[in-house]
């Protein structure tokens, strides 16, 4: 089943103007250059056309030269152990930043709610850690963010977002889509743990939620590790784009849509409108907040077998 997917979980190449880029910076830091690496990126991006990839690389270049220009940690930080909110704010948010600076998607930072992902214990939706929002408001993806990688947080934060995303792709197939679109309709995100990273997309194959792992990378805290950047937001560059054409073709969806058809509708129905996918949606299951004694056991292995069956 994988090998069906690998090219979707294969990041196409960066352009050449960006490949040749991040080469002249990379050289230039390892011979010491950092000031004139730094002014490279500057000049290339006010010299660039808005939103071409060069402009926004050279934005994020830029932005991370700013933070260890003087060679410090970019995280401000001694450990190699850092909060959330360092990962978050200080060193990722200004890599989304970079690529959406045409605001076609928005994002919700901290610890938001997904309201698609309701239930009897959560009212108000399981919390998000980021939360990635189309023009017109539509859940499109959820990312969980640790301080670092302990084999508990790991495996329960894989499967908290593997049921949150599983939400979202659930409100998106609801959508009246026909069947050339809905076979576009996925849901990517990223898990963080620590400064590691790695790409995970989600989508509903014959009946099952499947969650396939893409690429692994790490956020660069020092110039030395500049190399590890290119990875990085190649990565990001990649699920953002994947946001920005299910947006797209939401607003369309919505664009065709007016409340008077439901009113006055006179036409025979569309049959060409897939209801396959519709009637394969199950919603998540979620483990109660509070476990009695008795049936701690039993729900644990119900939680097991579940993650077997929903999220590989």
């Amino acid at each position: 089943m994988t090998k069906n997917y690998e090219t979707l979980l294969t990041t196409p190449e960066l352009p050449d103007e960006v490949n040749t880029f991040i080469l002249e910076i990379k050289k230039m830091v390892h011979q010491g250059n950092s000031n004139a690496a730094f002014k490279l990126c500057i000049e290339n991006y006010a010299s660039s056309p808005i939103n071409s990839d060069i402009s926004k690389f050279s934005k994020i270049y830029s932005d991370f030269f700013y933070k260890t220009i003087d060679g410090n940690d970019m995280l401000e930080c001694d450990s190699i152990e850092h909060t959330e909110v360092d990962i978050i704010i200080k060193a990722f948010s200004y890599i989304i930043d970079g690529l959406n600076k045409d605001l076609e998607i928005h994002q919700k930072w901290g610890k938001s709610f997904c309201p698609l992902s309701k239930s009897t214990s959560y009212t108000k939706g399981r919390k998000c850690d980021v939360c990635f929002l189309s023009s017109s408001g539509m859940d499109l993806g959820e990312w969980e963010f640790s301080v670092r990688a302990t084999t508990d947080k790991t495996i329960s934060d894989r499967c908290c977002s593997g049921r949150i995303n599983q939400s979202i792709l659930n409100g998106l197939l609801r959508l009246d889509w026909k069947n050339e679109q809905i076979q576009l309709i996925k849901v990517p995100f990223i898990q963080f743990a620590g400064i590691n990273g790695q790409m995970l997309i989600e989508v509903l194959v014959n009946g099952f939620y499947i969650i396939f792992p893409g690429p692994k990378f790490q956020l660069p805290t020092l110039l030395a590790q500049i190399e590890k950047l290119k990875s990085t937001v190649k990565v990001t560059k990649y699920i953002m784009e994947i946001y920005r054409e299910t947006s797209k073709l939401i607003n369309n969806l919505e664009i065709r849509y007016h409340v008077f058809d439901d009113i006055f509708k006179v036409d025979e129905p569309d049959t060409s409108i897939s209801a396959y996918y519709k009637s394969s949606i199950c919603d998540p299951w979620w483990t109660p907040k509070k476990l009695s004694k008795n049936n701690k056991n039993r729900s644990d292995n119900n939680s097991i077998a579940h993650m077997i069956g929903s999220i590989i």
